[in-house]
């Protein structure tokens, strides 16, 4: 082709990027995305951004301190490694809805483009496979703009990059160029910090066993293996040690920031995906869910990767060909079988990779059915002039459909970026929210009655603030809180305030209250809102908006549950103290990594669920500092 025919294809693609960057910040109206998980992973950014290279440290803001483990379990790493630049300048509450659209709608065509070329695919291929990885699936936006899954979004929009890189290396004889290999080294590292991406490589890692003689020949092969060994053991036996990888797997609940016991007999809180959500004891119905997974998620894909993305794989290159084949059906094995088997792991997502995989094969029969139309039309391809009407009237007929059939494959490319940009406005079954007005005021709300005590919000909070997590407003006030948990990691219903304490009736909450020196309470639930009216002479109500009260404690408050001193500032990863009294116990949740500047710490059990610190041996009017064992990314 020449430039001027290879332009449309570009143009196309560069089009729909646009229509969906001016859609997003259209919708948006200057709020940010707060959908379920965005609101925690900007507080995850904002904490990468305050201790990185530390990423395991204890947090006295949420929960009357925590020690946070899920910085490396849950993906926040890549796009804070992708972004730090722009982190570090301006901040994540600033600049994440520009991260949301520099993830979606540049780095995912822009890897989706560079794999097609890396298997040596023509320009119009790549471009071609770049708009398709923009309007693949709808459930590529569900799980980025509903969902909030970031992490699981970078590895996403890498797979395909990596299996083109992985197939030349173990399936093909041609050698890597050092680009690729050092490329595949830094975005396979970034894919591995969403740790279920493990699996997608599984094919290709047998393949490399089976032709392992093929593949030490190859001259980057044992340099790419040593540098993701260096890069990657560390922190993976950081993962291990530090977070209940086991009980995840059994149970689905990662032991991060104090996440709580399964309790099978509270109320259920849904996974994001209902369609893949099997409990063990309908194992023998895993095929009948597993089919409704596929069903439910080949309706959502666009139909020229639906049809035309199986069919091109015969196109690829020998070895292109084996890798993507291989890794396509191991993908659908995952999403579609053995998703209901162990649906913690949410393997459905394993068929929007799988969509974004196939656009690239797709691209290539799409491609080639044009230049093969194209061709037909310059050419004006008829049987000699002595062929018979009939001859003559096949041609055409056959001319006819070809051009047609190209003309509607064109047409749902054409229409592609417009069904993107629907989707972007929030015009599809599946919606997404960004911040309004009740969560932007309750943080003002906050910062003006706060700021001597903690916050609490009453009963089980999960996505009543603006549909998403609570997690960044101690970051956005600055001031302390508690909740059942701030983050999704409780599967099921259980209020924030212990049942033991709760059956005590009001005397045993305001003793609950009293241990975690509650100042400020934030009510959304009609039971607790009704009871906190009901008590004036201790609740004062402050601010409304919506289904959110705000009330003011009226008790003393203190830090101090024996002994006596002042708390003088909390900060994300500490505590700085001082005490009057030399022994103490303080109104801070303990954990095993907890330490002291200056004094002998042990815990005190204060109820069910409620351990303190006791602080001995501490030196009078002396600044105390309480931090957790401090582990940095890579373990050094």
């Amino acid at each position: 082709l020449t430039r001027f025919e290879r332009l449309p294809y570009r143009l196309l693609l560069f089009f729909a990027i646009g229509v969906a960057a001016v859609s997003f910040y259209q919708r948006s109206g200057g709020h940010l995305i707060w959908s379920d998980d965005h609101p925690t992973f900007m507080y995850r950014l904002w904490l990468l951004d305050r201790h990185f290279p530390t990423v395991l440290f204890y947090n006295p803001l949420w929960n009357a301190g925590l020690y946070a483990g899920d910085l490396i379990a849950t993906g926040s790493l890549n796009v804070f490694f992708l972004f730090w630049p722009l982190l570090k300048l301006f901040g994540p509450f600033t600049v994440y809805n520009t991260l949301v659209v520099l993830l979606l709608f540049v780095l995912s065509p822009a890897a989706v483009y560079l794999a097609a070329r890396v298997i040596e695919q023509r320009s119009p291929v790549a471009a071609v496979a770049a708009l398709l990885s923009l309007t693949g699936s709808l459930y590529w936006y569900v799980w980025s703009l509903k969902y909030g899954t970031m992490g699981f979004m970078v590895t996403a929009l890498l797979v395909p990059l990596n299996i083109a890189i992985a197939s030349r290396l173990v399936c093909s004889r041609r050698e890597l160029l050092a680009w690729q290999g050092v490329v595949f080294v830094c975005t396979l590292s970034l894919m591995l910090f969403w740790t279920p991406s493990s699996f997608v490589f599984l094919p290709l890692a047998v393949c490399a066993l089976l032709r392992i003689r093929h593949v030490l020949r190859k001259r980057f092969f044992l340099p790419i293996v040593a540098a993701l060994l260096v890069l990657n053991v560390p922190w993976m036996t950081m993962l291990v040690r530090s977070t209940n990888v086991l009980g995840f797997v059994s149970q689905g609940v990662f032991d991060t920031e104090r996440s709580t016991e399964v309790n099978r007999h509270a109320e259920f809180v849904p996974a994001h995906d209902d369609g893949e959500t099997a409990s063990a004891g309908e194992a023998s119905h895993f095929l009948e869910a597993g089919m409704k997974t596929f069903q439910e998620k080949a309706a959502s894909t666009n139909p020229l990767v639906l049809v035309f993305g199986p069919l091109g794989l015969v196109l690829l290159r020998r070895g292109s060909r084996l890798g993507f084949s291989l890794t396509a059906v191991w993908l659908l094995v995952m999403g579609a079988v053995l998703a209901p088997l162990k649906p913690q792991f949410e393997l459905s997502r394993m068929l929007v990779i799988l969509a974004q995989l196939l656009t690239i094969p797709a691209a290539v029969l799409l491609v080639r059915l044009f230049d093969s139309v194209r061709e037909r039309l310059a050419l004006g391809r008829l049987r000699h002039p002595l062929a018979t009407v009939t001859e003559r009237m096949r041609d055409r007929l056959n001319l006819f459909a070809s051009c047609s059939a190209t003309a509607l494959c064109g047409g749902f490319l054409l229409t592609g970026p417009f069904v993107t940009g629907s989707i972007v406005w929030n015009r599809a079954h599946h919606q997404f929210y960004f911040a309004d007005p009740t969560a932007e005021h309750l943080v003002d709300a906050i910062r003006e009655h706060g700021g001597r005590g903690r916050v609490l919000f009453s009963g089980f909070i999960l996505h009543e603030l603006s549909g998403g997590h609570i997690a960044p407003l101690a970051a956005l006030t600055g001031i302390p809180m508690i909740a059942r948990s701030q983050v999704h990691n409780n599967w099921w219903r259980r209020d924030v305030i212990p049942q033991s304490f709760i059956d005590e009736g009001f005397d045993g909450i305001e003793h609950y209250m009293d241990l975690m020196n509650v100042e400020l309470i934030v009510a959304h639930e009609r039971p607790w809102r009704k009871f906190f009216a009901e008590h004036p002479e201790r609740y004062t109500e402050l601010w409304r908006s919506g289904s959110f009260v705000l009330f003011r404690r009226l008790a003393p408050l203190s830090y101090f549950l024996e002994g006596s001193g002042t708390v003088l500032r909390q900060t994300s990863d500490s505590v700085e103290l001082r005490l009057d009294t030399p022994d103490a116990v303080v109104k801070f949740h303990w954990v095993e990594q907890i330490e002291s500047s200056a004094c002998t710490l042990e815990p005190v059990s204060a109820g069910e669920d409620l351990t303190l610190v006791r602080l001995r041996g501490c030196p009078l009017k002396t600044l105390i500092l309480l931090h957790g064992e401090r582990a940095p990314w890579m373990g050094f």
